[in-house]
């Protein structure tokens, strides 16, 4: 059986057998400690839209591209690519954040 260490850097890890071996995956147990060092990709989308290749070939400095959101718009909140939430795009010190209004599958009752 492996043990998995509560380590503070998941690169510190031991496992007390040879890695080789096949474990069954129910016999790993994650805690959220042992996860909470592993980056997540954050991204933020502002819209979409779908174009064709010979208007892609006419895009030139300068173009606009229509989006299909509206001003002031939620902009989508996305961790490895799976949505989140929603939220406001801000400009704190010449640097874009996004203030979380929304989270995916969290009522307002919840909080």
């Amino acid at each position: 059986m492996m043990a998995i260490q509560n380590s503070e850097n998941i690169s510190d890890f031991v496992p007390e057998e040879d890695l080789e071996k096949e474990t069954p995956p129910s016999a790993v147990h994650l805690t959220l400690n042992d996860l909470a060092m592993l980056p997540i990709n954050v991204s933020a989308e502002l819209g979409r839209c779908s174009i064709k290749i010979k208007d892609i070939l006419k895009l030139d400095k300068g173009s606009i591209v229509t989006l299909n959101k509206q001003a002031g718009e939620l902009a989508d909140i996305f961790f490895n690519g799976i949505l989140i939430g929603r939220g406001e795009m801000i400009v704190l010190a010449d640097t874009l954040h996004i203030r979380i209004i929304e989270i995916e599958g969290f009522k307002r009752d919840e909080e």
